[in-house]
């Protein structure tokens, strides 16, 4: 069986990082290695890694996310990567559901749909990708949620992360891959959720990140125009319809502040079950 890598970028966000190794643990018919990689937390971080023994961690001071990132995909032994922020978790059979569609469909990227929900695990909204486009991936920005991906390991460099970027780094990640002509594959199905508070890089003021905008329109020539950019969005707004992303979206509205954080009970596993044969048709 292929062994998954899960890589986890983690600086002080202890009181989130146990709902990530838990989703991680409870993943079944997969063969998974979990790596977090910690800047130097002082929050309780690594007393709290030290409860999970076969958690594969380190902490040790980095350059930012992409940097972390780096250093935990050179200690990953998969044929597969994930990326799981400390603050985000995935729901169950998330990974086995991703390699076996990856498998049969010879896709190099394999993604699905993410859930946001709030500092509690409850549910917000539903955030539905599409099928893949280029011209959206370049014009209209990172449609595509990280934490809701597989990539086939040999299609990365040593580091695929540009330390450069220290925002919108999916972006980078996608834009890179696109560029080496590997095969992206979507799959209309809830694979991680996005949590959404105030400590969030993507909460900051944008200001703050226009060098990681420069770099890649320098680089990729990614969004080179305000006209290139609304091409992008009509064109992702199209595509969302022709999937039924919209009708999902809609009808998620109605399962709002409930608890998605399937591995804490009985109650908020059915909540999501619920959820998946509602919004998606899928009875499981």
């Amino acid at each position: 069986m292929a062994l998954i890598s899960v890589l986890t970028p983690s600086l002080n966000y202890c009181q989130f990082l146990e709902d990530a190794i838990m989703s991680v643990q409870f993943q079944e018919k997969v063969e998974v290695e979990y790596i977090v990689q910690d800047g130097g937390s002082t929050d309780g971080t690594q007393e709290l890694l030290k409860k999970y023994p076969w958690v594969r961690w380190d902490s040790s001071p980095d350059r930012g996310q992409s940097d972390a990132l780096n250093k935990a995909f050179q200690r990953a032994q998969g044929d597969w990567i994930a990326w799981l922020n400390a603050d985000e978790f995935l729901f169950p059979g998330a990974l086995f559901y991703l390699l076996s569609k990856a498998q049969s469909s010879d896709a190099d990227i394999i993604y699905g749909d993410c859930l946001f929900v709030d500092e509690e695990g409850r549910f917000l909204r539903l955030l539905s990708a599409h099928t893949f486009s280029k011209v959206v991936l370049w014009h209209y920005g990172p449609f595509i949620p990280s934490c809701a991906i597989l990539i086939r390991r040999e299609l990365l460099s040593t580091n695929p992360w540009s330390v450069d970027v220290d925002l919108l780094m999916d972006w980078q990640l996608y834009l890179d891959l696109a560029l080496r002509k590997a095969r992206f594959v979507w799959i209309p199905r809830p694979i991680g959720a996005f949590r959404v508070h105030v400590r969030q890089v993507s909460a900051q003021n944008r200001k703050k990140f226009v060098k990681s905008y420069r770099f890649l329109k320098e680089r990729y020539k990614a969004r080179p125009s305000w006209i290139h950019y609304k091409l992008g969005w009509l064109l992702h707004g199209i595509l969302k319809l022709k999937d039924k992303c919209y009708w999902r979206e809609n009808c998620a509205r109605n399962f709002r502040g409930q608890d998605f954080r399937w591995f804490k009970g009985e109650q908020q596993m059915v909540n999501f079950l619920e959820f998946l044969n509602k919004c998606y048709k899928i009875d499981e």
